[in-house]
C-alpha cells in the first residue's frame, strides 16, 4: 500500500497533469479560433477562392481539378463560346477528394448548369495521404463534414483540435488577408514563363486504387442524377502516353453509363506537343491555356448544337 506521501504525490501528479491538459485544450480553442477568424476574412488568393467556390459562387459552369485546372481554363472565353457565366474552382495541390467534398457541398446551394472536371492523368492512383486538408476548414458545412467523415476514418478525431484545420497554412492566411495578393481572373491564374526546349519522356502510371474509382463513381452518379452536364477531362502535359493507359479505359467506360456526361482526353495530341505551350511538363503557360479553352470550348459548344 502506498503511503500517505506518496498518495499525495499521485493526487499532486493528477491534478497538474489534468490542469495541463487543461490548459492546452484552451489554448487549442483560442488559437483555433484565431485562425478561423483570419482564414474566413481573407479577399484574395487560393484560399479565398475555396471559400468563394463553397459558399457563394452560381456561376452556370464551374471547372474543377488541381494546379491544371486554375492554370489551364480561362473562365471568360467558356463565357464568350457557351454564354454560361463561368468560375475556375481549380486549387493547387488538389485532386478528386478536395473536389467530391466540394461539388457535395455547392449542390446543396445550387444547381449548376455544366460542370468541367479536370483528371490528372494519374487521378486513380493516389493514396488518400492528407488529401483532406483542403476541405478541413470547412468542416462546419453539414455537407463536406458528412463528407470527410463518410471517407475517412480518422479526421472526424482529429478535428475535435481547433488547430488542426489550419495546419500548415499561416504564412497563406496572412498573405490571402493582404490585398491584391494575387491576380486571378475568375480563378484563372496565369502562367506567364516558357519551358526549355527538352525531350518529351513517356509518362509512369501508378496502380489503379479501386476506393478512387468508387468515390469518381459516386460523384458522377450523384451528378447525373441533378441532369447537370459534365464534361471530364485530361488537358494537355509535354509526355507521351501509353495507347493502353488503365485510367483512360476506366473514365470511358464510367461516362458511357451516364447520358450527361462526357470525356475529353488530351493525352498525345499532336497540337499541344510544343515547348512554347507550356510552362514546364506538367503546366501549360497563358499561351497554351488560351489555345486549350479555346479549343475545348468550341467542342463543348459543338456538343450543344
Amino acid at each position: 500500500m502506498p503511503s500517505s506521501d506518496q498518495k499525495a504525490d499521485i493526487i499532486k501528479f493528477f491534478t497538474k497533469f489534468i490542469l495541463m491538459v487543461g490548459m492546452l485544450a484552451i489554448l487549442d480553442q483560442l488559437i483555433g479560433d484565431g485562425f478561423r477568424h483570419y482564414y474566413f476574412r481573407q479577399k484574395s488568393g487560393m484560399l479565398y477562392r475555396t471559400t468563394y467556390t463553397i459558399d457563394s459562387t452560381k456561376a452556370d459552369l464551374l471547372i474543377f481539378g488541381s494546379s491544371r485546372a486554375s492554370h489551364h481554363y480561362i473562365p471568360m472565353i467558356f463565357k464568350n463560346e457557351l454564354h454560361l457565366s463561368s468560375y475556375n474552382s481549380g486549387r493547387d495541390g488538389c485532386d478528386l477528394i478536395y473536389y467530391a467534398g466540394a461539388i457535395s457541398a455547392i449542390l446543396h446551394r445550387y444547381t449548376p448548369k455544366h460542370i468541367i472536371i479536370d483528371l490528372l492523368p494519374n487521378e486513380l492512383s493516389f493514396t488518400e495521404g492528407s488529401k483532406y486538408a483542403p476541405l478541413l476548414p470547412y468542416h462546419d458545412n453539414p455537407v463536406i463534414d458528412s463528407f470527410i467523415k463518410s471517407n475517412s476514418k480518422t479526421e472526424k478525431y482529429k478535428l475535435l483540435s481547433r488547430i488542426y484545420p489550419y495546419n500548415s497554412l499561416f504564412a497563406t492566411i496572412i498573405s490571402g488577408n493582404k490585398s491584391n495578393y494575387d491576380h486571378d481572373d475568375q480563378g484563372y491564374i496565369e502562367l506567364d514563363k516558357t519551358m526549355e526546349p527538352h525531350k518529351r519522356e513517356l509518362f509512369k502510371q501508378g496502380k489503379i486504387i479501386p476506393g478512387r474509382v468508387s468515390l469518381l463513381d459516386d460523384l458522377l452518379t450523384k451528378l447525373s442524377k441533378r441532369k447537370i452536364n459534365t464534361t471530364l477531362v485530361i488537358s494537355p502535359a509535354h509526355y507521351l502516353f501509353a495507347n493502353n493507359d488503365t485510367s483512360v479505359k476506366i473514365f470511358k467506360n464510367l461516362t458511357h453509363r451516364f447520358k450527361n456526361i462526357t470525356f475529353i482526353n488530351y493525352e498525345n495530341d499532336p497540337r499541344f506537343s510544343g515547348d512554347s505551350l507550356y510552362q514546364d511538363a506538367y503546366h501549360l503557360n497563358n499561351s497554351g491555356a488560351i489555345k486549350f479553352s479555346k479549343d475545348l470550348a468550341d467542342k463543348l459548344a459543338a456538343d450543344h448544337h
